[in-house]
């Protein structure tokens, strides 16, 4: 969910984890660019933020600036590295990662030790968390995917909460549900004097969209999208804004034989026109997995390239 603001970033800063192949690979890693297209690794591939708390693993960062140009950094609490018998994905939907993850930093660079914070006394699992200031509420709201524990058929959900300060939190409620499949990994941009949203249908692997005038509007507005119709094995949606105005959609392939982003692109949200580009036109790092990309000015740039450039 990118920030909309009326001046052109200087750059722009990716957070992701790299998979549960490698004993790393669910931490936290950085990567910078200018252009928003051409990322480079921070502190030579390593985690920048490690996690001491529940699995010791953390999975799907959300970066997030608030009104108050201080940062917060959102993560699943999983670490599924060496869970490899028959039905651990499902162990872990109903029965585990059941507390959101969060740092706090004033500078990107200086970050405070993790929190657990938990959300509910019912969550089997709290994935893919993101956030976005509310306009009509003036706060920030939450959005995660869950499974009730308390139903006899867990299914997942994308619940909201809202919050001020990233420490305290309303009651959770359903956000989004789906009679047919399970969905997760809610994005939310605003543009267009509303919102754009993006998330999965789990069950077919597919990536959908919508417009919506505000946050709890009853009525949305589906954007047909010929690529993403014809785009499985995909999730984690992150849509942000180039300086030249295009939007970047970065979709995580999660088949068998690729898992890696896949960057697409957009003159306009609205047409759902998206089109892979050139190989030779972008650099992601190595092995990005569900994160985040967040616009950042020159000072924070700088700091960030002093500290793990």
């Amino acid at each position: 969910m990118t920030q909309t603001n009326t001046e052109a970033p200087y750059g722009y800063l990716m957070s992701s984890f790299t998979g549960e192949q490698y004993a790393d690979g669910e931490q936290i890693y950085f990567s910078i660019s200018r252009d928003g297209l051409h990322f480079s690794p921070l502190n030579q591939q390593k985690p920048v933020l490690t996690s001491q708390l529940g699995t010791e693993g953390v999975r799907d960062p959300f970066l997030f600036q608030t009104q108050s140009g201080d940062y917060v950094l959102l993560a699943t609490d999983l670490r599924m590295y060496g869970h490899t018998k028959p039905g651990a994905w499902t162990q872990a939907e109903v029965a585990g990662s059941d507390k959101l993850i969060v740092w706090y930093s004033k500078d990107l660079v200086t970050w405070s030790s993790q929190r657990a914070i938990t959300l509910g006394p019912n969550f089997g699992c709290v994935w893919a968390p993101e956030a976005i200031y509310d306009r009509e509420y003036q706060d920030y709201r939450l959005f995660w995917s869950s499974t009730d524990t308390t139903e006899s058929l867990e299914k997942l959900r994308i619940y909201t909460a809202h919050t001020k300060d990233f420490m305290h939190f309303t009651k959770a409620a359903v956000y989004l549900g789906d009679a047919a499949y399970d969905v997760i990994d809610l994005d939310v941009v605003a543009a267009d004097a509303g919102y754009y949203r993006f998330w999965k249908l789990n069950q077919r692997g597919q990536v959908v969209m919508d417009h919506v005038t505000t946050l709890d509007s009853a009525t949305d507005q589906p954007v047909v999208s010929a690529y993403l119709a014809k785009m499985y094995h995909v999730e984690g949606p992150q849509a942000y804004r180039l300086p030249d105005g295009r939007w970047v959609l970065l979709l995580d392939q999660v088949n068998n034989d690729v898992r890696a982003y896949v960057p697409v692109i957009t003159d306009e949200l609205p047409s759902g026109q998206f089109t892979q580009p050139p190989a030779d036109t972008y650099q992601l790092p190595v092995h990005p997995r569900h994160g985040s990309v967040l616009p950042i000015d020159q000072a924070a740039y700088q700091r960030l390239m002093d500290r793990w450039g």
